[in-house]
């Protein structure tokens, strides 16, 4: 529970039910008959034997991250050629399917490369399936609706109302196997929805933030940091309060006047400031960053 409420999900091994962990990625689990009788109390991490329970490792992030620094790649144009034939077979593999095929997109550089690469092996338009909101500060249907139409798709749009998307509310406990607590997951399934009255299997963009560092904070963590390390402890912690002191609103007004050209520009300094405050070396500023 302590998960959930800090990082907005539970991560693995642990799981929101005592007693029941969840396998890591990249691991292989191996019972007897034995093992299924004698678990152990804890979740236990690969590598770990125990009777009748063998847990190994099969693939590890580090271990490629590692890989890749000791044999950097120095040709940009080369890393680019790789890069897309890793995706296009990637892409190849999972089109592989006796039934209907199609994808979600957003219009973002995640789904809508996805969706190219899979309209180039097509021989038919891909079938894809975005989601709109009325509320047009939300709504990304128009970023969507230009890729399809320069990928020449069959594309089809749900626009939905926000009593709609309130309705999705009380059926998440049976719609997903845990809590958390991302609004994506309201859209998504509403995408479900309308996706499955024409195809059986579709492909998403998720994960390519994680995979490719599109999230802020893994490139600004470090930057911000190391920006203020000349800074001393007491002067950062008055300047935090200072921060924390205005609005958001009133902080959005300054940028406006300021003409800063930066969206949300009062959530963000609250987020860094909150990020910041108290922390005094990097682990603990990102772990503040994730922490909802």
């Amino acid at each position: 529970m302590a998960a959930y409420l800090r990082f907005a999900y539970v991560p693995e091994p642990w799981s929101i039910h005592e007693g029941i962990y969840k396998l890591e990625p990249g691991c292989r689990l191996t019972l007897t008959r034995e093992g299924v009788t004698n678990l152990p109390s804890d979740p236990p991490r690969a590598p770990t034997d125990a009777p009748g329970l063998s847990l190994r490792r099969w693939w590890s992030l580090h271990r490629v991250v590692a890989a890749g620094e000791a044999t950097p790649l120095e040709d940009e144009t080369a890393a680019v050629d790789m890069l897309e034939a890793r995706l296009r077979e990637s892409i190849r593999l999972q089109s592989i399917a006796d039934v209907p095929l199609g994808a979600f997109l957003s219009g973002g550089v995640d789904s809508s490369t996805i969706v190219a690469l899979m309209q180039s092996e097509a021989v038919t338009p891909v079938r894809t399936f975005t989601i709109g909101f009325e509320d047009t500060a939300h709504d990304e249907a128009i970023h969507a609706r230009a890729v399809a139409r320069h990928l020449g798709t069959d594309h089809t749009e749900l626009y939905v109302t926000p009593r709609e998307a309130l309705d999705v509310i009380p059926q998440l406990p049976r719609l997903y196997d845990e809590p958390f607590a991302d609004s994506s997951q309201i859209p998504t399934f509403l995408v479900c929805c309308q996706a499955r009255r024409q195809v059986t299997v579709a492909l998403s963009g998720d994960a390519g933030d994680e995979l490719f560092g599109g999230y802020n904070r893994y490139l600004r963590a470090r930057r911000i940091r190391t920006m203020l390390a000349w800074m001393p402890w007491s002067v950062r912690q008055a300047m935090i309060r200072l921060i924390l002191s205005q609005s958001v609103a009133r902080w959005d007004a300054l940028g406006g006047w300021l003409n800063v050209g930066m969206n949300l520009l009062g959530n963000r300094l609250h987020k860094l400031s909150e990020g910041l405050s108290g922390v005094r070396d990097l682990d603990a500023f990102y772990y503040n960053l994730v922490s909802a």
